[in-house]
């Protein structure tokens, strides 16, 4: 009696078939969450920025300007310093669709959001694209900095509306 030793070749095309079914059915399901992942990450980045900005500003007593251009890919620059280009550093913000202020909502190619000496801005909102294919808005308020996340279109043009309210009285 011959005993085997060894795979036939039927059997192992039956193991990578099923190995590449698994791997395939394992990258669709986690493309969503690393989208998003990657999104939530560039929002990080744009906040991270602004925080970096306002404290250099307040710190040195210098203003700061945020630029959010969109000619070829969405970037970000930060330029500190009264000669207006000092430490500018640029990233790379795929999922940015715009930003907009309560006094222009964007028209351009190109965003600026001046912060002044006191690390102050005015309050601004940027839209990004989600994995759903919807957006997501997120705020940042002038005075603090402060992000509120998750807005809809909706939400945003509603605060714009009570900013312009409250700097006119009622």
């Amino acid at each position: 009696m011959h005993t085997r030793s060894g795979w036939t070749l039927l059997e192992l095309v039956a193991v990578m078939t099923l190995l590449a079914i698994v791997t395939a059915g394992a990258a669709f399901t986690l493309r969503a969450p690393l989208r998003a992942g990657r999104v939530q990450s560039q929002i990080d980045t744009v906040l991270m920025a602004d925080r970096a900005a306002r404290s250099h500003a307040r710190r040195f007593g210098q203003s700061a300007r945020l630029e959010f251009q969109w000619a070829a890919n969405p970037t970000l620059s930060v330029l500190r310093g009264t000669s207006g280009g000092q430490n500018r550093l640029l990233r790379r913000i795929d999922s940015l669709i715009e930003v907009q202020t309560p006094a222009s909502p964007q028209t351009s190619d190109k965003t600026a959001i001046a912060i002044d000496p006191a690390g102050r801005s005015p309050t601004y909102a940027m839209c990004f694209s989600v994995p759903s294919g919807d957006e997501s808005w997120v705020v940042v308020a002038g005075e603090t900095g402060q992000p509120i996340f998750n807005l809809t279109e909706r939400d945003v043009d509603e605060l714009w509306e009570l900013l312009e309210e409250s700097e006119t009285g009622p």
